[in-house]
């Protein structure tokens, strides 16, 4: 599980599913009744598990989404300590327990079992280089083939071509 690009997503899924279900059986004894889905829209966390209401006063259990952009830049260990956290979410909603964030019980399980509270995960930087001024401009996405950015010093066009260097070294703390 290392990129998501290498690996076909079915494929991927069915692994967390099974890596998912082994965990719940092993350590709280459930079976997990819900989807894994990837989701490309998650930005400012690495996973979530979602419920609702069910609309006569009762919770029911809705999927565990975790973010692309951790399989893209995340390790298998990274992705599972992530999965594991939302599935101790999942575990502690389905027996009736305190399963937020912010509760105490949720923290303590999560320190039992060994599941980190929040994750450091590398993004990568994306260097360019304006070709009129030489003005050096950093940003967190990469430019897409065909589209460019304007330089905000001389507000020449810079494009895709004018990557300089990725590197991946700036972290991100996600919760």
């Amino acid at each position: 599980m290392t990129k998501l690009q290498r690996i076909d997503k079915t494929e991927l899924l069915k692994q967390l599913q099974n890596y998912g279900q082994a965990f719940l059986q092993e350590r709280f004894g459930v079976d997990l009744d819900i989807p894994i889905e990837i989701n490309n829209r998650l930005r400012s966390a690495g996973g979530r598990f979602r419920w609702r209401t069910d609309g006569y006063g009762g919770y029911k259990a809705v999927d565990i989404q975790i973010a692309r952009f951790v399989f893209e830049v995340g390790d298998k260990h990274e992705i599972n300590d992530i999965l594991e956290h939302e599935l101790i979410h999942y575990a502690l909603f389905t027996q009736g327990k305190p399963f937020r964030d912010k509760d105490h019980y949720f923290i303590e399980t999560c320190r039992q079992h060994d599941v980190r509270l929040s994750h450091n995960i590398k993004k990568a930087i994306y260097t360019y280089t304006c070709n009129a001024c030489g003005t050096i401009i950093d940003m967190r996405r990469s430019i897409p083939k065909g589209y460019c950015t304007l330089c905000k010093e001389c507000g020449n066009r810079i494009t895709k071509q004018d990557l300089v260097r990725k590197t991946e070294n700036r972290v991100r703390r996600i919760t």
